[in-house]
């Protein structure tokens, strides 16, 4: 069987072009950061200290480099992020990031799904993006794809997409959050994006997409996995 990890199969379909290493550098970070924050309990304080080691770590893979005053706006933004972040109810609930799912397509090709976060007493899947979910039209569309995605690893799951934004969060701190509520899959559209996983792992080279070919019964036995069959034209 061969397998793929989901972001592949969303970078082919919405590729980013754009060179913004600070931009990166910061969503990787805020998106550990919030993991940890959750996974410990650390505080604000400490989180931080984790984001800006994260993104340090980031921007030592660029050629590019942040002067002081710019890592300083940096962390005060982080800081008022994550302040907000205590507000929602992924911090609230204590939400970790969910175990691996493999789709798995005509027993022939695998693909690796892993959201956010997951609260398994409401079956609620959450993706965070570190900025407003709508402020560019291409990456919203990117973000609803990468869900509709996570939609076929958690079939009868609610999908929700949560935002940071300038705004009144209650806290006086300029930010607020967003949530935003996705709709399940239609038929019409489950079909379409098996299709597209299935013609984008046979089109691709392995190295574009970082196929692999594995076992699997070996898949199987380490991760849950979710079956479909589709005809094949």
């Amino acid at each position: 069987m061969l397998t793929v990890p989901a972001y592949s199969i969303v970078n082919y379909k919405y590729p980013i072009t754009a060179d913004n290493p600070i931009g990166i550098a910061f969503g990787y970070a805020f998106d550990r950061a919030l993991l940890e924050c959750n996974y410990h309990g650390l505080s604000v304080a400490s989180t931080l200290q984790y984001f800006k080691d994260e993104f340090l770590r980031m921007m030592n893979g660029y050629s590019s480099s942040i002067t002081q005053e710019q890592l300083q706006q940096i962390l005060q933004q982080a800081s008022l992020m994550f302040l907000t972040y205590k507000q929602t109810p992924i911090y609230k609930q204590s939400l970790l990031r969910p175990k691996t799912r493999v789709v798995v397509i005509n027993n022939a090709i695998g693909v690796y799904m892993q959201p956010d976060f997951y609260d398994p007493l409401n079956d609620v899947f959450y993706e965070v993006k570190s900025y407003p979910l709508r402020k560019d039209e291409y990456m919203f569309k990117r973000l609803c794809y990468q869900v509709k995605l996570y939609q076929l690893a958690y079939p009868k799951s609610k999908a929700v997409a949560v935002g940071f934004c300038n705004g009144n969060n209650g806290n006086g701190n300029g930010y607020g959050y967003e949530l935003l509520e996705l709709p399940s899959l239609t038929p019409r559209e489950k079909l379409q994006l098996l299709q597209e996983i299935m013609e984008a792992v046979r089109t691709k080279s392995i190295d574009d997409m970082q196929v692999q070919e594995e076992d699997i019964a070996a898949v199987l036995n380490k991760v849950e996995a979710v079956f479909y069959s589709i005809a094949i034209g």
